[in-house]
């Protein structure tokens, strides 16, 4: 092999590692993306949205790009984009409940996150726990309402979001 092409394999080498090290130094860390969640969780104002779902007993914003995929007693199945859902509600407990959150505090100990927040209006909470590989359980419950999913670091705070808006919106018939 000439030197030629050997200047060219470490040429192209150099920039395959230069291009993972930009990489690497531009992503965030776990670590702060779990801080970004729990300062978005404690500033959240609950926004006055559109209710545009009924179920049984209840109804709750849906976002665009949701589907309810299944409805079984007190719990709804949805989708986004082929990521699963579970909305767990109790209709006897009203916003200020905190069943759920005595249930959920067992994760305490797992959790890389475990947040309450309590106001006039309604006591919430919100749980991150590993799961498999780099994938994360989250709960986000408001009273006798939470919502839980499977999801990545990538796409926490976004999920977070979103899970706000719909639990937040959860209201009792």
């Amino acid at each position: 092999m000439s030197t030629f092409m050997q200047l060219k394999k470490i040429q192209h080498f150099a920039m395959l590692i230069m291009i993972c090290l930009t990489a690497t130094a531009c992503s965030v860390s776990q670590e702060e993306t779990l801080d970004t969640v729990k300062q978005y969780f404690a500033d959240y104002q609950v926004l006055s949205t559109s209710v545009n779902t009924e179920i049984t007993d209840a109804s709750f914003y849906l976002p665009s790009g949701f589907n309810i995929v299944e409805e079984v007693d007190y719990n709804v199945v949805l989708e986004k984009s082929g990521q699963t859902f579970v909305l767990f509600h109790n209709p006897l407990e009203g916003k200020m409940s905190d069943i759920n959150l005595k249930r959920d505090r067992e994760d305490k100990t797992n959790s890389l996150l475990f947040e309450e927040k309590q106001s006039s209006e309604a006591h919430s909470y919100l749980v991150v726990v590993p799961n498999k590989e780099e994938h994360l359980l989250v709960i986000v419950g408001v009273g006798g309402a939470k919502l839980s999913t499977i999801t990545s670091y990538e796409n926490l705070q976004n999920d977070v979001e979103t899970m706000l808006e719909i639990v937040h919106s959860y209201d009792v018939e």
